[in-house]
């Protein structure tokens, strides 16, 4: 199982840390980050697991999960803890395709301000902002007061909404639709006419070697 390895607690003083599409299985190895305030795990293989984020990382306020299959909601339980999360990513999980994915997520996370980039009522849960509004996420709350910890927390969302892994949602949700159409008209099933496979890099790698930032 690929884990974290190389980050140790004298990197404590972290404010903003990156995984990203590093085969990731297991967060065993992260270490207690008391002041990390942005973590973007995004494009791993990462399916639970998030009670050491509360354990070890009780200041985030911004977590990437998208790219990851989450299939349950109940993974996120342990996010209840962190009365300092704001913000939370979880394009292409799985869990947003879920009914009601928006109102069950606020309502298991009340500290909660912004799921992918929107409010409770907003109705683009697949990350399809344009660039401008991408970029002005609110960064409210979080614990560092550099302003260039806060530039880079909004360069982590903006690069990933448009990295291919992001689209991939959308595509698939136009595909999707353009399938049950054809299926409507030819009497078949609509999930026998989709299908959407994700591709993972780095597949021979056997441990995920960390992109860290220091406040």
């Amino acid at each position: 199982m690929k884990k974290i390895v190389g980050l140790t607690e004298e990197f404590s003083n972290l404010a903003i840390l990156s995984f990203v599409q590093v085969g990731l299985e297991s967060l065993e190895g992260l270490p207690n980050l008391p002041m990390l305030s942005c973590l973007n795990l995004s494009d791993n293989k990462l399916t639970g697991g998030l009670e050491v984020l509360a354990d070890k990382c009780p200041d985030l306020a911004y977590i990437i999960l998208s790219g990851n299959s989450l299939k349950d909601i109940d993974v996120l339980k342990p996010l209840a803890k962190m009365d300092k999360l704001l913000d939370l990513e979880l394009c292409n999980t799985g869990l947003d395709d879920l009914p009601d994915y928006r109102m069950k997520v606020f309502e298991m996370l009340p500290h909660l301000k912004h799921l992918d980039g929107g409010g409770l009522d907003d109705t683009d849960e697949s990350g399809e902002d344009d660039e401008s509004s991408s970029e002005d996420i609110s960064m409210d709350g979080l614990s560092d007061d550099s302003t260039d910890d806060d530039e880079e927390i909004k360069r982590q969302r903006s690069t990933y909404l448009k990295s291919p892994a992001a689209k991939t949602k959308d595509n698939s949700s136009a595909e999707a639709k353009k399938n049950e159409e054809a299926a409507d008209d030819e009497n078949v099933k609509p999930d026998q006419a989709r299908g959407v496979k994700r591709q993972h890099k780095d597949e021979n790698k056997t441990d995920a070697e960390p992109e860290i930032k220091s406040s």
